[in-house]
């Protein structure tokens, strides 16, 4: 018993910290970026959330546009920089917009580079997300045939006249045959969508959030159409969609 936890000791005491998965390796390609969180750059919390199709190249460098909507105003910007890809796989990026503005953000990456968590750490922010693999291009053959969704944020008052409301929303959609959009949950209702050859996508669905309009997205399809990230569009209501294959 006693040599046994010798061994087990100078197992740990002999082992990497961190595992050296990431040496030599670069990400490349297009890669659909989405956060959503609360900055209090103006002086209080208000939401955000954040939608970028960005190409990554081997020498580092970074281009790409991003959407955001913040405190319910939706801009729009394309966007240039650089990334790292550490031995350990940890993610640093840095991204500049077409003002000099410059954000910061760090992450760790999968063994494989398809998939990174990342958080914003520029001071008063507070965004988290992920960064997926996105398809070189994209038809509605990409498009996999049934999706669960999570739709999550806040109506600022900009969109309710008076006083933020926080909300969620959950449900399904199916394609069918004809590559028609239907929302099978929570109610049964069709849903119009625009699918772009960069494999952005527009989404046109039903009322599911507190002001009773229509909720327009607009998303990316990553990870070989098994995923789509999304932010709302809408005026006054800053919120992040999540579509995954089932």
């Amino acid at each position: 018993m006693r040599s046994a936890a010798i061994l087990a000791v100078a197992f740990v005491l002999t082992s990497p910290v961190h595992a050296q998965l990431c040496t030599g390796k670069r990400l490349w390609g297009p890669y659909g970026m989405q956060l959503s969180g609360l900055a209090t750059i103006s002086g209080a919390q208000d939401p955000i959330a954040d939608l970028a199709r960005l190409t990554l190249s081997y020498d580092g460098t970074v281009s790409g546009y991003s959407s955001v909507n913040f405190k319910g105003l939706l801009l729009g910007n394309p966007a240039s920089g650089t990334y790292e890809l550490h031995p350990d796989c940890t993610f640093a990026l840095s991204l500049q917009d077409d003002s000099g503005g410059w954000q910061h953000f760090r992450g760790v990456a999968t063994p494989d580079g398809r998939k990174i968590t990342i958080r914003q750490t520029d001071p008063e922010t507070g965004e988290r997300g992920e960064v997926e693999k996105a398809p070189n291009g994209c038809t509605a053959s990409d498009l996999r045939n049934a999706y669960t969704f999570t739709l999550s944020g806040t109506a600022t008052p900009l969109a309710t006249g008076n006083k933020p409301i926080p909300f969620a929303a959950a449900g399904s959609l199916s394609l069918d045959a004809n590559r028609k959009l239907s929302l099978v949950r929570p109610t049964a209702a069709s849903v119009a969508y625009d699918l772009q050859p960069d494999c952005m996508i527009q989404l046109e669905l039903p009322p599911l959030t507190p002001t009773g309009r229509k909720v327009h997205l607009r998303g990316i399809v990553v990870n070989s159409g098994a995923k789509i990230l999304a932010i709302q569009t809408d005026p006054g209501e800053p919120a992040a969609a999540v579509f995954v294959s089932r």
